[in-house]
């Protein structure tokens, strides 16, 4: 069979040692190979009988079984594209991600939804019902095996009776149709007490997302409450609260050049009393607001992407992560989130549709409103999703299987935001995961497969 070198791997020469790291992003294979290999797999062409001749037929065989090597005759864009729109067009799961409120109970200088926040918009009870309806209705459109829901805002335990509620209806309606239910929540925790938790965990959230900016100080600077309170006392609590219910927690950092550094503070802070760490995230200006208010130097000195997908590379690899931890960062994924899909509705607290939540009350990218739907062919068809392949340079870029375009969202908002972190480090994570483990000397064939990846 005709073979050639996959157009999704990625060749990294090692740093001390003969030989060359092979990655494919699409199956998420990785190999050390000897340079004569390595050179044959940088190729973009079809192979020779004469490069066979060069490769161990045994050593064919294992490139060939992890993706490295394809048929000389598959078309992998064609593919990918393919697996792609399946997985947008699959109709499973209803996914909705609803706002109860765009208020918070925070001012962070930087939120990019404070201009929604302070308008004091709170969905009402006949809205709570309306979602509940449109679920039993998008059912008789096209009918599903599962509801995923996101509670989100605003701060969405602002409304604890809206969630407690729309939650109960929709739950009701999975169990009179035997369908699966999950939901998840983006909170900042303050006004989670222990009442609080036991609702959501009625309720079926099992993980939270929280943000924590840093230790006590930096955090009460960055993300003060509306009203002067500490609120980083609060949150803590608030995820105190949420781990005692079995809800899990992941709490992210959005950091800059000022506040980076109390990382390693906040985690040790956060292990004594958790026995957990927080994520770096990148801080970012999404409707260039950056410069006013109290969002401004020297309070706040943002990174661009490179430095920080840099910056984030280096703590990752310095933090010794095992080798399973590498090679889950570095999987292929199906899709970038959930709002790529067709069946992804973001609803706000009028009854706002929207396919994107970070443009969640923008009227430019109103899809329909709840109040407009009567009865199941009402329901709108067609509402296009981010679709990466429309970006001309995303169909050409090795790393599509790893991101799927990543954010299309972001890369328009932030012009510094163009691609996933790892188009400026992949060989870095490469070397580190190679690290990992304990030295291996490259076989008589050639190739040594350190990870297989998955079948195609």
């Amino acid at each position: 069979m005709e073979l050639k070198p996959s157009r999704y791997n990625i060749v990294a020469s090692q740093k001390s040692r003969d030989g060359s790291i092979i990655y494919n992003t699409r199956t998420g294979a990785l190999a050390l190979v000897d340079e004569s290999i390595a050179v044959v797999l940088g190729m973009s062409a079809l192979l020779e009988e004469s490069d066979f001749a060069r490769i161990d037929a045994r050593a064919v065989a294992q490139l060939a079984r992890s993706g490295l090597l394809v048929a000389a005759a598959c078309d992998e864009l064609a593919e990918v594209k393919a697996e792609h729109r399946a997985l947008q067009q699959d109709s499973s799961a209803l996914s909705l991600c609803i706002v109860p409120t765009y208020t918070c109970n925070l001012a962070c200088p930087y939120c990019y939804e404070e201009g929604r926040s302070s308008s004091g918009k709170r969905m009402d009870r006949s809205m709570q019902k309306k979602i509940v309806d449109f679920a039993r209705l998008a059912f008789e459109a096209e009918p599903y095996e599962s509801i995923e829901v996101q509670w989100y805002g605003g701060e969405p335990m602002l409304m604890p009776d809206a969630i407690d509620a729309i939650s109960a209806g929709l739950m009701r309606f999975c169990e009179e149709r035997s369908l699966g239910f999950s939901a998840n929540m983006v909170s900042n925790a303050t006004r989670i007490g222990a009442e609080e938790a036991a609702m959501l965990g009625r309720s079926r959230v099992t993980e939270a997302l929280v943000t924590v900016d840093g230790p006590e100080a930096v955090h009460n600077g960055r993300r003060p409450m509306r009203n002067g309170g500490n609120s980083y006392e609060a949150v803590l609590n608030g995820i105190g609260n949420l781990l005692g219910e079995g809800i899990g927690v992941t709490v992210l950092m959005n950091t800059d050049k000022v506040n980076d550094s109390c990382l390693s503070e906040l985690n040790s802070q956060l292990q004594e009393r958790f026995g957990m760490s927080a994520i770096r995230a990148k801080l970012n200006d999404y409707y260039g607001t950056f410069g006013r208010g109290r969002f401004c130097e020297p309070r706040f000195s943002l990174m661009d992407h490179r430095e920080f997908s840099r910056l984030q590379c280096e703590r990752f690899c310095e933090e010794g992560h095992a080798f399973a931890e590498f090679a889950a960062l570095l999987q292929p994924i199906p899709l970038f989130c959930r709002g790529q899909k067709e069946r992804y509705y973001a609803i706000d607290a009028m009854g706002d549709v929207y396919k994107c939540d970070g443009r969640m009350g923008r009227a430019d990218h109103l899809a329909f409103n709840l109040d407009s739907i009567g009865d199941a062919t009402d329901i709108p068809t067609g509402l296009a999703p981010a679709y990466p392949f429309d970006d001309p340079a995303c169909p050409e870029c090795s790393l599509l299987p790893l991101c799927k375009g990543n954010c299309e969202w972001e890369r328009k908002q932030c012009a510094d935001h163009p691609c996933h972190p790892l188009k400026y480090t992949a060989n870095e994570y490469l070397y580190g995961w190679v690290a990992s483990i304990e030295p291996i000397e490259i076989d008589e064939t050639g190739v040594v497969l350190l990870a297989e990846g998955r079948s195609l």
